[in-house]
């Protein structure tokens, strides 16, 4: 190592950096979980000078949310419980997560594994049509649990999710398979073309998947070799030769290697391309006959001799005597020297199996299991059973895949092999593996002619698929008959497929009401989305259902079923035998969807298994539009439709979507009363039919499909829809819609044919235009005389365009007489308003160009958007603090009454919501929204709470004259600004003495900037006001990061805390302190002040007093008072004796321009010597080692701020000037 020192430290480097990089290659596999972040990026992540909008120009979106209380929770709550189910599992299972999630164990045999933590939540609950589920999940649970509880991620385990199927086997490592989450493989590093690894001379050995590395290093370990590489390995070689059907390019030669490496075998195939021709080599590595490794096939462990023994004694010796006594009394002894595999049951199994088949008629316990027993093996020999236990050639649980097909010696019975994860309390073998639905006890017993494994029950042989069992039951002949009408029996006789059946006997049809029973018998409506529903494209074994957890697969119909065992509290301390017993009586009783309970299970087939069921399992799809009606409480809907008589009529629609007002929504509604008080007058009722088809949208289409559009309906008439965004942060993400301003409260609920929206309110198609509405309505007759006035009303009767317009109503204008009859009487006036948009921007400040409904404006936010003059206008809901506690339905009641106000600009209230017009709609509110570019500017004042300088104004007898002033820019001091000033105090003690008092016109004048200026035209410069003295205009960019935006600015070191509000010829700017016109400059303020005269002196010494009298720069001067001297007495009197070096701490303590005292940042500036200070602004802002105690004295020429030490700048640095840090 000494020899290689730089080598050295490369090899650390590459090292720590391949590790790293290796992290970020799994986190962006999905194999970290990052999941408590989820890849949002949060507005507390972005500086407060871009959260609250301050930076202008940027246009906002066409309808935004900001939050009202930060501490709040955003957005609403969602209208469903979209929660995913989790529940505790057991330590064992735990510990099992964390195990693999550390890469110990190996869950490559389920294909499609995922853990639901690395899911957003919107995918974990399903609310995201189209994602396809796992087929196999377990959810743990504890007993005491109710369903509906959400345990607390941090402590609580995680859901697992499984899938079966056609899969590999769980025992295969290093293969890769669709859909499965790999474990983190090392991957090989990477030194760029052109480079041999081969060069080097040695290996990091313990580093499994690594290549050659650096030369002479290693960790002193020995090098592990593959245990198919050692000793008692045995090595098999097929070749196979075939047509290649594909086309190749002509010389092009190709090579594939894959391998698969199980506990006792190593696989690896080539396909390589010759001449056209496709060559297959396979090589294997396996374990000599006699010698085994363990099932763990811990790295390093090779093939180890075993003592073996025959099949007859293996098979004994681990409880299967009386199994094989039958095989030897039926003749079988040579069969058994043969290679092969037996599956044996246990000797308590087969004893029992044996009494049921000649005495099930006296067993006291449930019979359904061992009569179904009997039944299955009636009519075969007890030879012939043994022979449906034994297949040909040896077969490992590693060699076996799921839904494989094991032929037996017995004609054409097969062994159906299946693969389950474990249950969640039991912290054996990451899987379970079952033999014809009986999980297998012991595995891979090897013999020396064969394998044995030992399975927990008698295995009947099988012979028939699952329709043909279906036919010769006598109690399914309802089932028979529908699988028959609706063509699903062909699916179920299918070979080479497996199916899960779960079959309702004749009595569970006979539960269904009458019109759902008759339905399903004649196979018509959704009869086959029923059966379907029914149905599994897998094997499922009742075996899969397992105590203290819920079980979830997926039918046809991709919907989830959910399996739970009643009786689960005795599984754990159950023996083998008691097992058996439990598994052939209803003792543990399985529930389907928590509806049905399986009665006989695992009846086996050659394409499947079949559990018998006693009532039929309901679906949403499978479901006509009545019945579906009344699972959703839309009782007014439904009895309206029975009433009309077109009950039957809406069944039969397909391809529609059904908008349901609720039963809230129906109260105090024409028909709802026309329903109590005279229901047979309704019949063939053609008003009512209408109304109905009015809320049958054409065609069916969910609310992922929705877009700003009209849907068309069954009546004819169309029917709006709109898409709102209501979170705060996701603006773009549209998560509200409306049909005709009615909200959509509950949704996307299938039924035959069909989906079921639910509204929460009543439908009625708009027929009249705005303008119409208005001609129509007496109380909005004065709002009209001001759109004819405005000649607007052609604009308002066009139904090309959608127009959201607020009313005020004629009690309105009789509060406002006089000002309403000026504006209609005098052409001349009303010529100048219609000219200046005056009455235009009256009006049109009213009008929006979109459809924008109330249900928009959502609690605890405050709702933007934007008017035809383009200015913001805002909305907001008064009583938003409630919203949280509410439940759905007293929220849906909230959002159909005027409980909740909702308020315009601050001013106007909602009195009358979402009035649909044929171009739109209309909201009525209490008052006329004036225009921030029509207020006056006493108005504007009282608007934004500037009540002290107002006060001024009329104290002193010029509101007139400032309500007159034209092309201004008027820099307001705030209230806080104004607090203990002179002229505040005056106000309180002598108001009537500021009448016409010059000083005080003066001082207001001065806050009156000519011209009208915003903040995007401003510029570091002086602005002349209205009192003949100059304000000074500074611009400062105080983000660490964008440097070159000016993003803050101050008048006289005044910083503008609220800009750019628009009034009556003018432009209102607040500022955070009071300004008052300089009178001095900086020498003159020093020359003036006694306690800065020793600063002065050094001033004088350095002969820097003519610049500090210089009006034509401007300068930020840091003063020491002479306290500070006092403390520095000998250091003071030696340095006003050298010039020199007085000038040089004089310009320590100079900076070039006027820098104030409010950075919100560090930031790093050269002072006038060359040397850089730092400014902090903390609670307490400090200069370099100086603190300043007194800040923004403004001079004529510049800006003073009083220190309390005399500052020693550090040397100079290679530091850009004005940069800034953290």
């Amino acid at each position: 190592m000494e020899r290689f020192p730089s080598i050295s430290l490369l090899l650390l480097v590459t090292f720590v950096a391949f590790v790293a990089t290796e992290e970020f290659d799994q986190w962006h596999s999905g194999l970290l979980d990052f999941s408590g972040t989820q890849g949002l990026f949060w507005p507390h992540q972005l500086d407060s000078e871009f959260r609250d909008g301050s930076n202008f120009g940027v246009r906002q979106p066409a309808v935004e949310h900001i939050p009202m209380k930060p501490e709040e929770s955003l957005g609403e709550k969602p209208d469903r419980d979209t929660e995913p189910l989790a529940r505790a599992a057991s330590p064992g299972f735990a510990d099992g997560f964390s195990q693999w999630h550390s890469g110990l164990l190996d869950f490559s045999g389920t294909q499609g594994l995922f853990w639901p933590h690395q899911l957003d939540s919107e995918f974990r609950d399903g609310s995201n049509f189209g994602v396809r589920q796992p087929a196999v999940e377990h959810i743990p649970m504890k007993p005491e649990e109710s369903l509906g509880e959400k345990p607390d991620r941090d402590t609580e385990p995680l859901d697992v999710e499984f899938i079966s199927g056609s899969i590999g086997n769980p025992d295969d490592t290093q293969v890769q398979i669709d859909n499965q989450p790999q474990r983190p493989v090392q991957p090989y590093p990477s030194f760029g073309p052109g480079f041999d690894d081969t060069l080097f001379q040695h290996t990091f050995t313990n580093f499994p998947g690594f290549n050659s590395f650096f030369p002479g290093f290693g960790f002193n370990r020995p090098q592990l070799r593959p245990w198919w590489r050692g000793p008692n390995v045995c090595t098999e070689k097929e070749e196979d030769i075939e047509e290649w059907d594909r086309e190749m390019l002509s010389g092009l030669s190709l090579n594939f290697e894959s391998c698969v490496e199980k506990t006792n075998k190593h696989v690896c195939k080539t396909i390589s391309n010759r001449n056209g021709q496709k060559y297959t080599v396979t090589v294997t590595h396996k374990c000599c006959h006699g010698y085994e490794r363990t099932r763990d096939g811990a790295r390093g462990i090779t093939c180890k001799k075993v003592d073996l023994h025959s099949v007859e004694e293996t098979a004994e010796s681990l409880g299967a005597k009386e199994f094989m006594r039958s095989v030897k009394n039926n003749g079988l002894t040579e069969r058994i020297t043969e290679n092969i595999t037996i599956f044996v049951p246990l000797d308590s199994a087969f004893t029992l199996f044996s009494e049921k088949m000649f005495e099930s008629n006296l067993v006291v316990l449930p019979l359904s299991r061992s009569r179904r027993a009997a039944k299955d093996v009636s009519g075969i020999t007890t030879r012939e059973l043994a022979l449906a236990h034994i297949v040909d050639g040896f077969v490992r649980v590693e060699d076996i895949q799921n839904e494989q097909l094991l032929t037996t010696s017995f004609e054409n019975s097969t062994i159906r092999m299946n693969i389950f994860p474990r249950p969640p309390n039991q912290e054996s073998h990451d899987f379970r593996y079952t033999a014809n639905c009986a999980n297998l006890k012991k595995v891979n017993k090897v013999a020396t002619n064969g394998i044995v494994h030992v399975v927990e029950k008698v295995l009947a042989p099988v012979t028939q698929n699952i329709l043909e069992i279906i036919e010769q039951r006598s109690d399914m002949t309802i089932l028979r008959t529908v699988l028959q009408k609706t063509e699903i029996d062909k699916l179920l006789m299918q070979d080479g497929k497996s199916f899960t059946l779960f079959a309702p006997t004749d009595r569970a049809f006979e539960k269904l009401e009458p019109h759902l029973r008759r339905t399903i018998k004649e196979g018509s409506g959704c009869a086959a989305n029923i059966l379907k529903n029914h149905v599994l494209d897998l094997t499922f074994c009742s075996c899969a259902v397992v105590n203290t957890v819920m079980t979830h697969t997926y039918n046809l119909l991709d919907q989830k079923m959910t399996f739970e065992r009643l009786d689960g509290e005795k599984e754990e301390k159950e023996t083998p035998e008691a097992s058996e017993v439990a598994d052939m009586t209803s003792t543990k009783e399985i529930t389907v969807n928590g509806l049905a309970k399986i009665t006989e299970a695992d009846i086996m087939a050659t394409n499947g298994v079949i559990h018998v069921i006693d009532t039929v399992i309901p679906t949403e799809s499978g479901m006509p539009i009545t019945s579906m009606l009344s699972s959703q409480n839309l009782t007014t809907f439904k009895r309206l439709l029975e009433v009309s008589g077109r009950e039957e009529e809406f069944e039969m629609m397909s391809n529609v979507s059904f908008f349901v007002p609720s039963d809230r929504a129906f109260k105090d509604s024409r028909w709802a009363k026309e329903l109590e008080e005279n229901p047979e007058g309704l019949k063939d009722n053609e008003e009512l039919i209408t109304f109905l088809n009015y809320h049958v949208g054409i065609p069916l289409i969910k609310t992922c499909d929705l877009t700003d559009d009209m849907i068309h309906t069954k009546s004819g008439s169309d029917i709006r829809v709109n898409l709102y965004a209501t979170h705060p942060v996701f603006s773009n993400v549209m998560n509200r819609a409306t049909v005709n301003c009615a909200r959509l409260i509950h949704f996307d609920d299938e039924s035959c044919g069909s989906v079921l929206h639910q509204v929460d309110k009543v439908l009625e198609p708009p027929t009249k235009s705005l303008l119409e509405i208005l001609d129509s309505t007496e109380k909005y007759s004065k709002w009209l005389d001001f759109i004819r006035a405005a000649n607007l009303t052609s604009l308002l009767e066009d139904t090309e365009q959608d127009f959201t317009l607020m009313v005020p109503t004629n009690d309105v204008f009789r509060e406002q007489r006089e000002w309403y009859e000026e504006k209609l009487k005098k052409p001349e006036e009303a010529e100048m308003i219609v000219k200046n948009h005056m009455l235009q921007d009256i009006l049109k400040n009213h009008v929006l160009d979109l459809t924008f409904c109330s249900c928009a404006v959502v609690n605890t936010v405050m709702t933007h958007t934007y008017n035809l003059l383009d200015q913001k206008m805002t909305f907001e809901r008064l009583d938003g603090e409630k919203e949280e506690k509410e439940t759905p339905e007293a929220s849906e009641v909230a959002d159909m009454t005027s409980t909740r106000e909702i308020t315009v600009n601050g001013l106007a209230k909602i009195t009358e919501a979402d009035i649909m017009a044929t171009n739109g709609v209309i909201h009525v509110i209490d008052t006329v929204i004036p225009t921030e570019s029509g207020m006056p500017i006493t108005s504007m004042l009282s608007s934004q709470n500037l009540t002290t300088f107002k006060r001024l104004l009329e104290a002193s007898g010029r509101e007139e004259e400032f309500e007159m002033m034209s092309n201004v820019s008027f820099f307001v001091p705030s209230d806080r600004a104004f607090k203990d000033s002179r002229w505040a105090k005056e106000l309180e003690e002598n108001p009537e003495g500021l009448k016409d008092n010059e000083e005080l016109i003066t001082f207001l004048n001065y806050h009156v900037g000519i011209p009208l200026i915003k903040t995007c035209d401003l510029t570091d410069d002086m602005i002349h006001t209205k009192s003949g003295s100059d304000i000074r205009v500074n611009l400062y960019a105080t983000h660490p990061v964008f440097s070159n935006v000016m993003n803050r600015a101050t008048v006289n070191c005044a910083r503008l805390i609220h800009f750019d509000d628009e009034s009556c010829g003018s432009v209102l700017h607040q500022v955070d302190k009071v300004l008052e016109p300089p009178t001095k400059s900086l020498l003159e303020i020093l020359d003036s002040t006694e306690k800065y005269s020793k600063w002065l002196d050094f001033i004088r010494a350095a002969n820097l007093t003519s610049l500090l009298e210089d009006t034509e720069q401007d300068f930020t001067l840091m003063v020491p008072t002479n306290d500070v001297f006092r403390e520095q007495r000998e250091w003071y009197e030696e340095k006003l004796k050298k010039p020199e070096e007085a000038e040089m701490i004089v310009k320590n303590h100079m900076l070039q321009g006027i820098v104030p005292s409010d950075w919100p940042f560090v930031r790093t500036i050269e002072a006038l010597s060359g040397r850089p200070l730092r400014i902090d602004r903390g609670r307490r802002p400090v200069v370099a080692n100086a603190g300043i105690t007194k800040c923004d004295v403004v001079a004529k020429n510049g800006v003073l701020h009083e220190i309390n030490d005399v500052i020693i700048p550090k040397e100079r640095q290679r530091t850009p000037v004005s940069s800034f840090f953290w």
